[in-house]
Formats: structure tokens, C-alpha cells, sequence
């Protein structure tokens, strides 16, 4: 292409013009009607999609850490309110939850605990005190007001619990076959997924 042509379709594509408002109006539209169809489809969350959920987020234990303990660490809020409606699926009270802020040095650790208790509803009493993360990361993002750090959630002495989840997700990845099904194939997911 000649240099002043791709100049001009380059500059032409570029310019945003009145019809840019609309275009943006009517993708956001779209995008809404889409995820409002998407919800429907999908309707309520049963156990087995909550337990699915736990386990593709929540800390796993590995072979050479041996933790078998429920918890959850995110920064996503959604995620956050959906992992006490499933540890209330599994009998746990809301009032045995430990409940602690994970924020980088020079956060502000006020604001990040109000975020989060609006968010989840726990007592001011609730909170473990904080981890303050000391490293410098390398790449600063201005997160500004929006960083609120992560939040964990742990069941204390749920071993049992979480041998349960772990046999509820096998089953769930096999099709019923289960924990024996696992243990033959190792690594579930990389068995079944990457063949």
C-alpha cells in the first residue's frame, strides 16, 4: 500500500466521529442482552456448580503440601459472595469463618476492610488481623481507589470438609466413577483434557 494511502485509511480509522457514541451505546446494548440471556439460561446455582466453582478457584492441595483445608483467596467480590453460599451447602456455619485482607505495603487497609464488609456483611469483629505484603512488584498498575487488596476466607480444622469437596469434584470430572477413577489417572484434569 502506498505510504500516503495506509497514512490516510490509518488516520481515517482513528478519527472518532459522531457515530462512535452510538456504536458504543449499541455494543453495551448488545453486550447486556447477551448477559441477560446467558443468566437465564443458566438459572440457579446448584451444589455441584458451587463445588466446581470452589475447586477451580480455591487452594488446592499439592502432593509435596498436604494442607487439606477449605479456603478461599480472591479479589474478585463476586467470587467472595458466592464461597460462603457454598460452604452453607455443606453445613458450615457463617460464624466459624476466619476472614483475613491480603494488601500490598501502602495500601490503604481502612478503605479495603469497608470494601470488603460491605461486600460480604462479616462483624468488624470478624477480621483476622491483616497480611501486609512488604515485596515491591516490579510492574506499578494505578489501581487507585480500586485496589482493595484480596480477601481470604478459611474454615478452621476442615480437613474433613475438604477430603468431601475433593471426592465431590473427582466424581463431578469422571463422570461418577470418582476418587478410585483419579487415583488410576493422576493428574484428573490433564488426563481427561489433554489427551
Amino acid at each position: 500500500m502506498h505510504d500516503g494511502l495506509r497514512y490516510q485509511t490509518l488516520r481515517s480509522s482513528a478519527v472518532r466521529g459522531p457515530g462512535d457514541r452510538s456504536r458504543r451505546a449499541h455494543t453495551a446494548a448488545a453486550r447486556l442482552a447477551a448477559e441477560l440471556q446467558a443468566a437465564q439460561e443458566i438459572g440457579d446455582l446448584t451444589r455441584r456448580d458451587l463445588t466446581l466453582a470452589y475447586w477451580c478457584e480455591g487452594a488446592e492441595d499439592k502432593p509435596h503440601r498436604r494442607a487439606e483445608r477449605v479456603c478461599l483467596v480472591s479479589g474478585d467480590i463476586t467470587l467472595m459472595r458466592i464461597f460462603p453460599a457454598f460452604l452453607e451447602c455443606c453445613g458450615v456455619d457463617r460464624s466459624e469463618l476466619s476472614v483475613r485482607v491480603h494488601i500490598r505495603q501502602g495500601g490503604d487497609l481502612e478503605t479495603a476492610h469497608e470494601f470488603w464488609a460491605c461486600g460480604l456483611r462479616p462483624d468488624p469483629g470478624d477480621f483476622r488481623p491483616p497480611v501486609i505484603e512488604r515485596y515491591q512488584p516490579k510492574a506499578v498498575y494505578d489501581a487507585g481507589r480500586a485496589y482493595h487488596g484480596c480477601l481470604r476466607i478459611d474454615v478452621p480444622r476442615s480437613s474433613d470438609l475438604y477430603r468431601r469437596v475433593d471426592g465431590w469434584f473427582a466424581a463431578a470430572l469422571t463422570g461418577g466413577r470418582g476418587v478410585e477413577r483419579k487415583r488410576v489417572l493422576g493428574n484428573v484434569g490433564q488426563s481427561i483434557f489433554w489427551k
